[in-house]
């Protein structure tokens, strides 16, 4: 029995690491822009990152997503994070562990004597239109129609099994009687609670080159390339340069914007 299946692929770790650095209490960048993420609080928060990784399945280093939901489902990992897709293979035919799952919010970390959940809304559904359509008008409201309480209810009910092929993430889709009956309430009441107390993803012009610099430190650091403050130290360095390439003010801006819409139940606890 390993201790999970937590991802430890390039692509992946940095998901991890993102909740675990917000639980430290920490915002990634303070309000002008100057990097946090290197420091002690980091430095902590990577450490225990690799400290754990001991405990996980050996196939986690070269598992990537699908075959990470594979390996969990049968049954001789204990913990695992994930989504809606995930949980509903997870209670599905083809499950060992459909009968012995347990749904929980992510468990955050204790900031000022107070337990503080922290889980990441690290990727939304979205609808984009091609620059190059020559039916924008038709695309644009089609978009409207898919993301509305009606359009939407059909993605998450319909597929193989009734199972759908979105994810919850409306109020109208928590309180669903038929989508609760595809989950069920435990994994309902955990998946509203994220949402609306979710951490943010890093959205500033630029996010995927901010996030490129974090996925390649935390890899250095884990394969024992580099130590973790060494590693981070380069990351804030990295992403001083992104930040001016892209342009100082423009960037303060939206990432004070983004600040304000971190959940109230988190913004108070963080620097």
């Amino acid at each position: 029995m390993y201790g999970g299946s937590l991802y430890r692929t390039h692509n992946y770790i940095v998901w991890e690491f993102w909740m675990r650095f917000h639980a430290k209490g920490y915002y990634p960048l303070d309000q002008e822009m100057r990097p946090q993420i290197n420091n002690d609080a980091g430095v902590a928060a990577l450490e225990e990152l690799i400290a754990v990784s001991r405990y996980l399945d050996p196939a986690v280093n070269s598992n990537e997503f699908f075959n990470n939901i594979q390996s969990f489902s049968e049954g001789n990992r204990f913990a695992n994070f994930g989504w809606g897709g995930p949980y509903k293979f997870f209670i599905g035919d083809n499950s060992a562990i459909r009968e012995h799952l347990i749904t929980a919010i992510p468990p955050g970390g204790v900031i000022d004597g107070q337990v503080v959940r922290m889980p990441y809304n690290n990727w939304g559904w979205n609808y984009t239109i091609s620059s190059y359509t020559p039916h924008r008008e038709i695309a644009y409201l089609y978009t409207l129609y898919a993301a509305s309480p009606a359009g939407s209810r059909i993605a998450l009910t319909q597929g193989v099994g009734g199972g759908g092929f979105f994810d919850p993430y409306l109020k109208s889709h928590i309180t669903d009687p038929q989508i609760r009956a595809i989950y069920n309430d435990e994994f309902m009441q955990a998946q509203e609670f994220s949402l609306l107390n979710g951490i943010p993803d890093f959205y500033l012009d630029g996010r995927d080159e901010y996030f490129d610099a974090l996925k390649e430190g935390i890899m250095a650091a884990y394969l024992q390339e580099t130590s973790p403050r060494q590693a981070l130290d380069l990351i804030a360095k990295e992403w001083d340069l992104i930040t001016a390439k892209k342009g100082f003010d423009e960037q303060r801006l939206q990432w004070l914007f983004l600040r304000e819409h971190y959940p109230d139940s988190i913004k108070g606890y963080l620097k």
